[in-house]
């Protein structure tokens, strides 16, 4: 049976190309997510994006798969809602808002392109969409979000911490898992611990970030 990495944060476009019908497999007990909405972007049409709190725990079913020691799990209404939003942000500043310690803590980001991907392999692969983002509330913050054509990963780093959004797939749906990094084994890097610290540029079409493989799971 072969088995798939999954990274431990963005990889930029040689993760998403590594992993683009990829999630993390899990079972579950009777998953269902809250009626009202628990973090909106407050956007109309096809910007909007709503997040809905899922209240029963999510349990690996992978042997050599471990689920962060704390997380909360997140549903989005539809997933034509976030592939609708992804397309527009291709082409327009698009708020971003993603509950990141609980769902209490919905945090406001504007998005743009990130830029990492050259004309020619943004036209060769046209459903795959790269975002960075700000924070007017957060001087400091730092979102980044990929996206396949059919589900997200991210990163934010705000106050000092280190967010992950990663996609759990589970039957015909998918629900989000954010956590924070330190409630995993994988080691910050040294502008994660300290957003003073300036990242070295990087070339178009190579990651930003650390590519060091955090899970070792059949896909």
């Amino acid at each position: 049976m072969n088995t798939r990495l999954i990274f431990p944060a963005l990889a930029g476009l040689t993760f998403l190309l590594g992993g683009c019908s990829t999630s993390k497999k899990t079972t579950n007990q009777s998953t269902r997510p809250s009626s009202v909405p628990v973090c909106s972007n407050n956007a109309k049409d096809s910007l909007q994006l709503e997040w809905y709190k899922v209240n029963n725990p999510l349990q690996s079913d992978v042997p050599t798969y471990t689920l962060p020691t704390h997380f909360n799990t997140y549903a989005i209404s539809t997933d034509r809602q976030l592939k609708a939003f992804f397309i527009k942000a291709k082409t327009t500043a698009a708020p971003f808002s993603m509950p990141l310690s609980g769902p209490d803590d919905c945090r406001a980001f504007t998005t743009q392109v990130s830029g990492t991907m050259s004309a020619e392999l943004a036209a060769k692969y046209p459903e795959i969409v790269s975002l960075k983002g700000r924070s007017d509330a957060n001087a400091d913050a730092d979102l980044r979000l990929d996206y396949d054509g059919n589900q997200m990963r991210g990163q934010i780093i705000w106050s000092g911490k280190v967010y992950i959004i990663d996609p759990v797939k589970y039957g015909n749906s998918t629900v989000y898992i954010v956590y924070d990094k330190n409630d995993t084994s994988v080691p910050k890097n040294s502008f994660e611990s300290d957003p003073t610290k300036q990242q070295q540029p990087q070339k178009k079409d190579q990651p930003k970030y650390n590519t060091k493989p955090k899970y070792d799971a059949n896909y």
